[in-house]
């Protein structure tokens, strides 16, 4: 077991079902109360008005059932996915987020390029 994980980039390129996947994966690996540092594109309102204004350096304006891609013939080019649901399968997973710190590609400033999630394993799932 291990106290702590850093996935930088994965989800970025990876689609729903193997995301779950990876999180079950780190909910097996690490000790509770370890922590887990993600990397994403968090889609919500602000992220959607800033994408359609042309402030974005990524392109995600292909619709998918969980989210936006930037190629809709390869997905795993660049996906983000919606907030609300990416913290949904975080939370049934076991893990409460610690941090949430949004990046700056969609046109926000940000000392961060990408959005971030710390975790927290919890001791037991919901």
């Amino acid at each position: 077991s291990f106290n702590c994980v850093c996935i930088p980039h994965l989800l970025t390129h990876l689609q729903s079902l193997e995301v779950i996947h990876y999180l079950d994966e780190i909910y097996r690996v690490l000790k509770p109360g370890g922590r887990c540092l993600l990397i994403c594109f968090l889609i919500n309102s602000e992220s959607e008005q800033l994408i359609a204004k042309g402030k974005s350096s990524q392109q995600l304006i292909y619709e998918t059932e969980d989210g936006f891609t930037k190629d809709i013939n390869l997905p795993e080019k660049g996906i983000g996915f919606r907030e609300n649901l990416l913290l949904q399968w975080i939370n049934e997973r076991g893990f409460s987020v610690l941090e949430k710190s949004y990046g700056s590609w969609c046109g926000r400033t940000s000392s961060f390029k990408e959005d971030l999630l710390v975790l927290e394993k919890n001791i037991w799932r919901c």
